[in-house]
């Protein structure tokens, strides 16, 4: 049986009829949603102009800082071993002195304990033990400012000790002539040593640009 759809107007048989459900809200006609970004918009486009614009201004600038900050920090490394190698190598020229004074005392000692009787071998000793002294001090003096790798001073101190110890020995007749010599040519040995450590260390072709700007 035909039945007529039910409004919200009266029906035609004097009933009234049920009242129309009312409109949701937010449905058509709702208004958009605000103070939620859309999750699909991306932040860059969030962001003001004014705040777009910082932005472009502080990057450049802060990766040209930052470069500039690494350059300057290496340069002053380069520079810095280049510093240490000139003073590296001062001292290797003062230990190299130092080995030649030590040349001339062994020969003299050797002189002294294998003609005793010689005239004049007394005094050429005594004068190159005197030579040997002023190399020997002008090398700890070098060595004070060294950049402490070796430890040249540590070792200068500890063959001054035992040069002082070789010269009582051979003075008293204690070493023989080719003891003495053994003995003068291990410090020399030792001191060489050292100076071909010291001028392994070479520095590179950017630390002399380093140094020199």
């Amino acid at each position: 049986m035909w039945r007529p759809k039910r409004t919200g107007r009266a029906s035609t048989d004097g009933r009234p009829g049920r009242p129309g459900r009312p409109g949701r809200p937010g449905r058509p006609g709702r208004p958009g949603r605000t103070g939620r970004p859309r999750a699909g918009i991306p932040l860059l486009a969030r962001l003001r102009v004014g705040t777009k614009l910082m932005l472009l201004v502080l990057l450049p600038v802060s990766g040209l800082l930052a470069f500039t900050v690494f350059s300057a920090v290496t340069d002053w490394r380069e520079a810095r071993t280049l510093r240490d190698f000139r003073t590296a190598t001062r001292v290797s020229f003062a230990l190299t002195a130092l080995t030649e004074a030590l040349a001339r005392e062994r020969l003299a000692e050797v002189l002294v304990a294998a003609a005793p009787d010689r005239r004049g071998v007394t005094a050429e000793r005594d004068a190159a033990r005197r030579a040997t002294d002023r190399a020997l001090t002008a090398a700890r003096d070098g060595a004070a400012d060294g950049p402490g790798q070796p430890d040249v001073l540590g070792q200068l101190d500890a063959k001054g000790r035992q040069l002082f110890a070789t010269r009582v020995e051979a003075g008293g007749g204690s070493f023989t002539a080719t003891e003495t010599e053994q003995t003068y040519a291990s410090l020399t040995n030792d001191l060489l040593n050292t100076v071909h450590h010291l001028d392994s260390g070479r520095p590179s072709r950017a630390s002399g640009r380093a140094a020199d700007g």
